[in-house]
């Protein structure tokens, strides 16, 4: 049984942590949505998410106030980054009547299902594990005192809107009400997990457009941008001594998910930011799932403090006035990297003529979209070396997309490291996860 429970407990590990996203510098390219249309009286941001919006972590360990509601902006958090950028107020006091013109609706496993109710949506379903309050989860009675008025601001008010929400519904929801009445993880747990996760998944698909359409109808004109989920697996290994990189098989929910949000932007005319390198906790300390990840999925499961910033990078640059047209350039942001040793691309060494950085960003200037296959070594600013490799994917419409596969601290071990079987065992992690799912 003992053995059975550590198995069930990285089955919950690596699906709990799904629901959890500084730069403060302000972005003066930033078109400003905070600025007040004195005539129509139309101007701010809204946002809603879970805790990755709320900044869980964003600090690093210095938690500090981030459950309190007299303290509802956590400084660094995207959204208090982007309000500053876009010219909004930001007001730490939650229960202040005086929303002025930034209203951040970020709590920690916040469900899709939790804020529909708030806005009044009818979605035929109603989230009774905000009802009644689990751990994190905070009661409706608290949650519409404060935030009573969000309809009315995202209807009247807001001209940008961004939208953090979802993974909470797939899988930290369902595991708490699975988990409900147990004393152990058993295998009845198992079952009613994904039973629910399945329900969950269902419910995603169902409501989302839902609540896209309530925007669209009622407030047409306002920008929103849909903000994907991460890999917080990454090729995350079983410990320190099985490398098997079982991370990957979290990886399949994350496309799966994302793959939807890029297809409900595109139907609504919306924006959809990609943040699937972000980095976790637990990736920039190259850890394995068996050990400290496990003692706090909470802490390592969520972005790091570089990882938050490259969130608010990725966010700003689709605000920005004037965005960059597509080209076949390869551009990656590096995260918390700066500098590089080498750059490989499809297992050729680029010549350092071939290509630049520019502050976080890579640039490979390149003509011909035919390349798959990226292959980094970074240097942190302590002079460790770490190899990344990234799989690469080329649209005319959006140019090319880099997305992190491999990242590990061992040079030695990076170089032997087949990293193209690597991503063919991730391919199909995903085609046989999201099979699941769909069939469902």
């Amino acid at each position: 049984m003992k053995k059975l429970s550590k198995l069930l407990a990285l089955l919950l590990a690596a699906v709990i942590c799904f629901s959890c996203l500084g730069v403060s510098a302000f972005a003066s390219s930033v078109k400003q949505y905070g600025k007040v249309d004195e005539a129509t009286g139309r101007g701010g941001y809204i946002a809603f998410g879970d805790s990755v919006a709320r900044g869980y972590g964003v600090n690093g360990r210095d938690l500090g106030n981030y459950n309190l509601y007299n303290n509802r902006v956590i400084p660094n958090s995207y959204p208090a980054v982007v309000a500053e950028a876009v010219g909004c107020t930001v007001v730490n006091d939650a229960s202040s009547p005086a929303f002025n013109n930034f209203v951040p609706v970020c709590f920690s496993g916040m469900t899709l299902s939790a804020a529909m109710d708030l806005l009044g949506i009818e979605d035929d379903y109603y989230d009774e594990v905000y009802d009644h309050g689990h751990g994190d989860f905070l009661l409706y009675p608290l949650m519409e005192k404060y935030y009573s008025g969000a309809r009315d601001f995202l209807v009247n008010n807001a001209t940008l809107v961004t939208i953090g929400l979802g993974l909470s519904d797939v899988a930290y929801a369902p595991i708490r009400r699975a988990m409900e009445g147990r004393e152990e993880l058993d295998a009845d747990f198992v079952k009613a997990a994904l039973e629910n996760m399945a329900e969950g998944l269902e419910y995603y698909k169902r409501a989302y457009p839902l609540l896209l359409s309530f925007i669209k109808e009622n407030n047409p004109d306002a920008t929103v941008v849909l903000i994907g989920n991460y890999n917080v697996g990454g090729d995350m290994p079983v410990s320190d001594d099985i490398l098997l990189p079982v991370g990957h098989l979290v990886t399949a929910m994350v496309a799966y998910t994302n793959s939807y949000l890029k297809q409900w932007a595109e139907e609504y005319g919306y924006i959809y930011c990609d943040i699937t390198n972000a980095e976790t906790v637990a990736a920039q300390n190259d850890m394995g799932v068996i050990g400290e990840f496990l003692d706090d999925v909470g802490y390592y499961g969520h972005l790091s403090v570089e990882g938050y910033a490259y969130v608010c990078r990725q966010i700003l640059e689709l605000l920005e006035e004037e965005p960059s047209e597509a080209t076949n350039d390869i551009a990656v942001d590096l995260g918390r990297f700066t500098s590089v040793s080498y750059v490989m691309l499809d297992g050729i060494l680029l010549d350092k003529s071939d290509y630049s950085m520019d502050g976080y960003k890579l640039v490979i200037p390149n003509d011909r979209p035919t390349a798959k296959l990226l292959t980094v070594a970074v240097i942190g600013e302590n002079g460790k070396v770490t190899v990344n490799t990234y799989t690469l994917s080329y649209s005319c419409e959006a140019g090319y997309s880099a997305y992190l596969i491999s990242g590990i601290d061992d040079v030695s071990a990076t170089a032997k490291k087949a990293s193209m079987a690597v991503y063919s065992v991730a391919k199909k992690a995903v085609t046989a996860i999201s099979g699941f799912f769909k069939t469902k």
